[in-house]
């Protein structure tokens, strides 16, 4: 029987072949210029092959009838099998995770069990046996009887269960009568606890299933309806003969075909049969129904074939088109995107005559673009983009590439002829981009800031020309926005050295290289010294001592102005604690930015504790512009300061624009007079005025008063006569290193230096 089907087989197969020559001839000699008188005689010799093989199929259909009846039990088959093991395996699996994560308490179980009986139909019931005896079923009505049954000891179950412990595998008992009643089948998982880096027996995970259940869940039955029938038998692991426990008796007669279903432990055989009677060909009708049908689809599809080529071409050219522009192309506005930037960048700068044109590659990015997104939306944010892009491509319609880069960020490659004209372009495009827009509301304005760069003046490597526009850009920005700026090599070496000096100044925290002078500042009346203002200076490695002027904006602007504070104040405790007997009084400047620090004041009052240091022997100065920024948060902490001892000087008074009304609410002890009010006292009545003025002030709001600059004896004479506290300057003593104060410790109260 199987060669007869194998040589019906070669005959289909030698069919089909025939019926692809003959497309491919007709495809080559007939050129497709006629495909529908070709598609006529395939389809007049394709019904005579097709009447040729129902002839075949007469004598096959025998063949055939055994392959259907195989086919159904091999699926069949793979269906019953996978069913068994998806709900066995998966629930038992499941309930013993639960089990070992669970540590063998399972409290939870009924609600464990009830969600995994809601996943399979299959399943009737799900078991917990510790120590081999059942304690926990769910459902338990109907299943009563089952509990305290002690599978290790039952003679029925003994054998099957001690082989789950043996082999740490699940295993599958039965099918057999079940005590609650009916016939079944337990899959048993045997569960292992780790103690002591030891796996105990903890005892079994059960999932119960009903014969009846396993079949109605199956198509099995569905069988009768194409007059088939089935038989289930197994291998009976103590008699070892066949047990059929389900299904309907196999004649030797029928076309039968058997298929072995795989379970735990054990094999199960499934027998399809289809009787002889119903092994009769069909009428003559339906033989010619089937060859019109067959010819007609071949036909078909042959003239599908010859027309497609055609329909191919053209589709593949539209999704080239479609794929090619999407490649290229932002999805928000339109524009080129990053790659075909790159792409048109780099083919201009590849070219033979690229040095006899000139470029400008323009970088713009949209000024405060995250407040409009954070304050308005995202959609309003996606259509300030598409104005951008709509109005770049209006006022610049000749570049040689419009893109967004990223985000709200856009590039622009055009050519010009003179630098006045590209000029007149950029700012005629700043104040197009700058006009108001529909989606923006009078509170917001749109500007951008344009970097600008000259190729190939500027460079003629796209990454560098990229890292000089970006530069460019961001100068623009930072000299006020809403404008462009080129690119300017002066520019770019001083932000190099710029950014030398932030490595530098991070080096100069982590090896301490700052060092404080200490300046003393004397009680005029009694020329006793009252207390040293601590300057910071920079003992750098290789260019000798540097004053603040040379790093301390740039520490501020980058941030670093907090650790170093930080140190200052930590240099200025040592002093203290170092020069304990003489209590001196150390002054020290605080910034705006450090007073902003929201850690400030716990950062200080860690470093004033570690080194043992009584708050009232500091003083904070703080100049008035520093206060302006921020009074009520300025006034905040240093209330806060002022309440554990520390001193407050306002310094530099009388250089700000400040209200004298604020000085009220300043929680501060001392005004320090500017220097420049202090050079020409002597001659100037005017500045004289105003430091008697000042002086006159800060005492009727109970502060007291430090001449800064003090230089000559006339002008402590003179500061004497206006009733002022305390002067600091040259007259004084210069700042001077802390071993020079040290060394003259014993005189710190008495005499200056």
């Amino acid at each position: 029987m199987k060669t007869g089907l194998l040589m019906f087989d070669e005959q289909i197969g030698f069919t089909f072949l025939l019926y692809f020559v003959w497309c491919a001839w007709m495809n080559t000699f007939l050129n497709i210029k006629h495909p529908l008188i070709a598609t006529l005689l395939l389809f007049a010799s394709i019904l005579s092959i097709t009447l040729w093989i129902i002839h075949l199929v007469t004598d096959a259909n025998l063949r055939e009838k055994e392959l259907l009846v195989s086919q159904v039990a091999m699926t069949q088959g793979k269906n019953l099998e996978k069913e068994l093991h998806t709900a066995l395996i998966a629930s038992t699996q499941i309930l013993a995770v639960e089990v070992i994560q669970n540590n063998g308490n399972m409290e939870n179980f009924e609600e464990y069990a009830q969600e995994i009986l809601s996943l399979s139909e299959v399943i009737s019931n799900l078991q917990l046996a510790p120590n081999g005896i059942i304690q926990f079923i769910y459902p338990l009505a109907g299943n009563e009887k089952a509990i305290g049954h002690n599978l290790l000891k039952d003679d029925a179950r003994k054998k099957e269960a001690l082989s789950a412990v043996e082999s740490g595998k699940l295993t599958l008992a039965g099918p057999f009568t079940l005590k609650q009643g009916g016939v079944g089948m337990v899959a048993r998982r045997p569960v292992f606890l780790k103690l002591q880096d030891k796996s105990e027996f903890w005892g079994f995970v059960s999932a119960l299933i009903l014969l009846d259940n396993l079949i109605a869940s199956s198509d099995l039955q569905e069988l009768q309806k194409d007059n088939l029938h089935f038989q289930l038998s197994r291998i009976h692991p103590d008699t070892n003969q066949i047990d059929v426990f389900y299904g309907e008796s196999i004649s030797r007669n029928w076309i039968s075909s058997q298929v072995t279903i795989d379970v735990p432990n054990n094999q199960w055989t499934l027998i399809v049969g289809l009787p002889q009677s119903q092994q009769l060909l069909g009428s003559a009708l339906i033989q010619l129904a089937i060859a019109l049908i067959v010819s007609g689809f071949a036909s078909f599809c042959f003239f599908y074939y010859v027309t497609l080529p055609k329909k191919l071409q053209y589709a593949v050219e539209q999704k080239t088109f479609q794929l090619k522009k999407l490649a290229n192309t932002d999805m928000l506005t339109g524009l080129d995107n990053r790659r075909k930037f790159t792409d048109v960048l780099n083919q201009i700068l590849q070219k033979p005559d690229a040095l006899a044109h000139c470029h400008a590659l323009l970088y713009l990015d949209i000024d405060n673009f995250k407040q409009i997104n954070d304050q308005l939306g995202h959609y309003v944010g996606d259509q300030v983009l598409k104005v951008v892009a709509q109005r770049l491509c209006h006022h610049v319609s000749d570049a040689q590439s419009i893109t967004r880069i990223s985000g709200d960020e856009f590039a622009v490659i055009l050519e010009y002829q003179e630098i006045d004209s590209l000029k007149a372009r950029l700012s005629a495009l700043i104040v197009a981009l700058s006009q108001p827009s529909e989606h923006i509301p009078s509170s917001h304005r749109l500007t951008v800031s344009i970097g600008v760069v000259l190729i190939p003046q500027d460079g003629q490597d796209l990454t560098l020309l990229m890292q000089h526009v970006d530069f460019a850009m961001y100068q623009a920005k930072s000299q006020g926005r809403n404008q462009y700026c080129f690119f300017d090599r002066l520019m770019k070496l001083r932000d190099d050295e710029k950014s030398q000096l932030i490595e530098s100044l991070k080096i100069a925290i982590e090896q301490n290289q700052f060092v404080l002078h200490y300046q003393p500042i004397y009680d005029i009346r009694s020329h006793q010294i009252h207390c040293y203002e601590a300057l910071i200076r920079w003992q750098h490695p290789t260019k000798g001592l540097l004053y603040p002027a040379s790093f301390i904006e740039l520490a501020e602007q980058s941030g670093l102005i907090n650790e170093i504070g930080d140190c200052v104040l930590a240099q200025a405790c040592q002093f203290i604690a170092q020069a304990a007997p003489e209590k001196p009084i150390v002054s020290i400047n605080i910034s705006a930015s450090q007073l902003s620090d929201p850690q400030l004041f716990e950062r200080f009052i860690g470093i004033i504790q570690q080194y043992g240091v009584d708050a009232h022997s500091l003083k904070f100065e703080l100049t008035e512009t520093t206060l302006m920024q921020n009074i009520q948060a300025c006034t905040n902490i240093l209330l806060k300061f002022k309440q554990l001892g520390i001193q407050i000087a306002i310094d530099d008074f009388g250089t700000g624009y400040s209200s004298l009304a604020i000085l009220k609410d300043v929680p501060a002890n001392y005004l320090k007079i500017d220097k420049s009010f202090i050079d020409q006292i002597n001659s100037n009545t005017g500045d004289q005025k105003v430091a008697q003025s000042i002086i006159t002030l800060a005492h009727h709001l109970d502060m007291q008063v430090i001449a800064e600059g003090v230089e000559q004896i006339e002008q402590e004479e003179l500061l004497a006569q206006f009733q002022c506290d305390f002067g600091q300057g040259y007259l004084f003593g210069r700042p001077a290193p802390v071993d020079s104060l040290l060394f003259n410790s014993a005189d710190i109260n008495s005499r200056a230096i």
